[in-house]
């Protein structure tokens, strides 16, 4: 029965979807409103509608926002964002809970499309595509509340398993000989005070937390099938491994959503365990539902609106394994050093053909592959929703930090730097802890050194936001720190790449970076268009 884990999973689900918006509404001005970056209405609206010229219905099918029928100026998302953030409160008190997640899901898809670079994370997907799974289920939660756990087991095994392969898949070698942590603390998106600490732990404890990792994300995902002693020891694995990111990271609600989700492993027997064994601090205070009444019509209904979804997310979950895995391929090459297995391997290689062969050719296969085309099509067509998505955290390691430092001047000779909110920087204060919040720019400009020493174009939002600083903006200014020309904008700014080290100066512990320049790779003044260098 989970009836009691339902009730619980409801809540932490509305209390993740009031933290999401609430950390999306403080930049919303700064990053799509009529002054921000990007503003909704001017740039992205205005391309979309001349992407999709069939009509407003026909562009929400490629496009799905509420946009298309108001407009996404400052009043149209502070109206969205505003009703989504009412909406999670209610759930929170299980005021009509199904229906306020359904607008919180479609506020928070609305968003993402019109903030495509800041709202374009998997961290996002995720919880965008929980929410339209327990809608799913939400239909039958009073006669067969399995179903929502079915469901929702279903996509914490994509995701966990997802993040676990694709380190293979990536053929990074820092996973493959178990240093990845030993730059993880340092090279994460956003890092905290504890990255510090943690970074400097000896090499075998980095190593056996990498095993950890792929013990946690690989085998430990099937248990996510068995018994309730089985998804138990998968819950506290996986908020176990959960708890560790987001305490030496900032990696705003993904921990609480995880958590979240791992709720509906437990069945309500365990719940009373876990309650009675804690004395109630673990679990707390337990509701008093009806009993579980869920009848075979009920189950057998359940099944028939899960399985097309679970039918659907399967080709998202293939990419995941499809091609060759470079880590198979090695232990290929060592096993056919003796022959006997390099034998063995042969045949068992030419039986797996001819039974593919032979199940190609029958009418089965002819069937699976009609199937798997349609479910191909079905996917294409919900995939702008983000209701069913492929995930793969985590899978490459940076093994050196690179940033983006932006500076401005008004002679080309004196610079002065920008100061980013929550990005490493010269100054002598410590990284900063946001739990819960996903600060927009600040992780985008994560992702953009990297692509620039590989020789990639400067990306739009990009131009735009060194427009923004050159023109005084103040929601774009708010987005900062430190505004080093208060009085006007400068009339020249320039953007370098530098590398950042964690720095460990014993007689200085105020210093916690130390940075070497890479060279400069945009220039923008006021009297000419923004332009990169070669």
């Amino acid at each position: 029965m989970y009836a009691w884990s339902l009730w619980l999973f409801e809540r932490g689900l509305a209390l993740v979807n009031l933290v999401a918006f609430a950390s999306c509404y403080v930049e919303l001005d700064g990053l799509s409103g009529p002054n921000g970056i990007l503003p909704a209405e001017e740039v992205v609206m205005a391309k979309l509608r001349s992407k999709v010229p069939g009509g407003r219905w026909q562009g929400c099918k490629a496009y799905p926002t509420v946009f298309w029928w108001l407009r996404a100026d400052r009043r149209g998302l502070h109206l969205v964002a505003w009703a989504c953030f009412a909406a999670g409160a209610l759930a929170l008190f299980d005021v009509l809970t199904p229906l306020m997640i359904a607008v919180c899901m479609l506020g928070y898809v609305s968003l993402k499309t019109v903030s495509q670079p800041w709202l374009g994370l998997q961290l996002h997907a995720i919880l965008i595509e929980t929410d339209f799974v327990y809608l799913l289920g939400a239909p039958l939660r009073g006669l067969c509340p399995s179903i929502c756990a079915i469901l929702v087991s279903w996509l914490l095994f994509r995701t966990m398993l997802g993040a676990g392969v694709c380190k293979y898949g990536t053929g990074d070698v820092t996973w493959r000989d178990m240093t990845a942590l030993q730059y993880h603390y340092e090279t994460q998106p956003l890092p905290n005070p504890i990255s510090w600490h943690a970074h400097r732990l000896p090499p075998w404890v980095h190593r056996w937390s990498a095993i950890g990792t792929h013990v946690i994300e690989g085998p430990l995902t099937l248990l996510v099938f068995g018994n309730a002693w089985c998804r138990l020891a998968a819950a506290v694995g996986f908020v176990g491994l959960m708890l560790v990111i987001n305490v030496t990271g900032n990696y705003g609600s993904l921990g609480m959503l995880v958590a979240v989700q791992c709720v509906l492993l437990l069945d309500d027997a365990t719940l009373v365990w876990l309650h009675n064994c804690t004395a109630g601090w673990l679990v707390g205070p337990l509701p008093y539902p009806a009993a579980d009444p869920c009848s075979w019509w009920a189950f057998l209904a359940g099944l028939v609106l899960a399985l097309p979804y679970v039918g659907v997310s399967l080709v998202p979950f293939y990419t995941t394994f499809h091609g060759e895995i470079p880590w198979i391929q090695e232990i290929a090459g060592v096993l056919k050093q003796y022959r006997l297995l390099d034998v063995a391997m042969l045949r068992a290689q030419d039986a797996w053909k001819f039974a593919w062969k032979r199940f190609d050719q029958s009418r089965l296969g002819f069937r699976w592959r009609v199937l798997w085309s349609r479910l191909i099509s079905i996917y294409s067509v919900i995939a702008p929703w983000t209701i069913c998505n492929r995930y793969a955290l985590f899978g490459s390691m940076r093994q050196r930090r690179v940033e983006v430092v932006v500076e401005g001047s008004n002679d080309r000779v004196a610079w002065q730097p920008y100061v980013f909110k929550y990005k490493p920087d010269l100054s002598r204060k410590a990284p900063p802890f946001i739990p819960g919040h996903l600060p927009g720019l600040d992780w985008r400009l994560y992702f953009l050194p990297t692509d620039i020493l590989r020789g990639a174009a400067v990306p739009q939002w990009f131009a735009a936001f060194i427009n923004a600083l050159l023109d005084g903006k103040r929601e774009v200014l708010a987005l900062l720190r430190e505004n080093p020309f208060p009085d006007a904008p400068p009339r020249h700014i320039r953007s370098s790449v530098y590398g950042f080290k964690f720095c460990y100066d014993e007689t200085d512990r105020t210093v916690w970076w130390k940075r070497a320049s890479l060279g400069v790779f945009f220039e923008g003044s006021r009297e000419t268009s923004t332009d990169s260098d070669p």
